[in-house]
């Protein structure tokens, strides 16, 4: 018993009332049974003594469940209850922390490939000022100087990040293969008439047309769902 009192926790006074509550409680109880037990044998020569310890047991019991109902309420609602509400602030705090930076690297992304777009149509706009430029002035068409496209990057980055944008990708994925077919079949001939020439920058016109238009409409997508993460967590399409 007198380890079980060293053992008390001290470093919160409702837990020590609590706790020395059940000890009492348990004290008192302890010492009226072992004393019964002790003298089993010649209990009515001791009646008075039994009554007597009876009486200061039964208050110690009592004394001892009242402070430990106590001592556990005022620890509840006090202390417990208190810090249960610390902890889930803090972990709603910690929650939305990591929202936000989430959100952030998102839009952070966003704006990536959104420059990425803009600078495929600055290809696709060189693109047709070289079919202009070389084959309107009676030069012949190098397609080694056409303008590399990223599309492969954008789309690895819109298939994680966004991927109910790909079927607007995808079309203009298509719009780039028609194009290529294009101008591998005007490749393929050796000396194409002036008809076919014309043609060719009619197609070329026609593809940079349609692919501005596309890429104009990804991009919009794209902005309408920026400004409204951005807008969740009230930051700047910069952010």
């Amino acid at each position: 018993m007198n380890n079980q009192l060293k053992d008390l926790p001290t470093d919160n006074l409702y837990k020590f009332i609590a706790l020395s509550g059940v000890t009492v409680a348990l004290a008192s109880a302890w010492l009226f049974v072992s004393k019964a037990y002790e003298a089993k044998d010649f209990l009515g020569e001791i009646k008075d003594e039994l009554l007597f310890i009876s009486n200061i047991t039964q208050w110690g019991f009592s004394i001892g469940i009242v402070m430990a109902i106590t001592g556990f309420i005022l620890w509840y609602y006090r202390i417990q209850k208190p810090m249960d509400r610390e902890l889930a602030a803090k972990s709603e705090l910690t929650a939305t922390q990591v929202r936000l930076n989430n959100a952030k690297l998102d839009l952070r992304i966003f704006e990536d490939i959104y420059k990425e777009l803009s600078l495929i149509q600055d290809n696709i706009n060189q693109c047709n000022l070289l079919m202009l430029g070389e084959l309107g002035f009676g030069l012949k068409f190098d397609p080694a100087k056409l303008p590399k496209t990223n599309l492969r990057g954008v789309k690895m980055k819109v298939t994680f990040y966004l991927p109910e944008l790909l079927p607007e990708l995808e079309k203009i994925e298509n719009i780039y293969k028609n194009f290529y077919s294009v101008i591998t079949n005007f490749i393929l001939k050796n000396k194409p008439a002036e008809q076919i020439k014309e043609d060719f920058i009619v197609e070329g016109t026609t593809f940079s047309k349609s692919a501005n238009h596309a890429i104009n409409e990804l991009k919009d997508s794209l902005s309408k769902i920026a400004n409204e993460k951005a807008k969740e967590f009230n930051l700047s399409d910069k952010s």
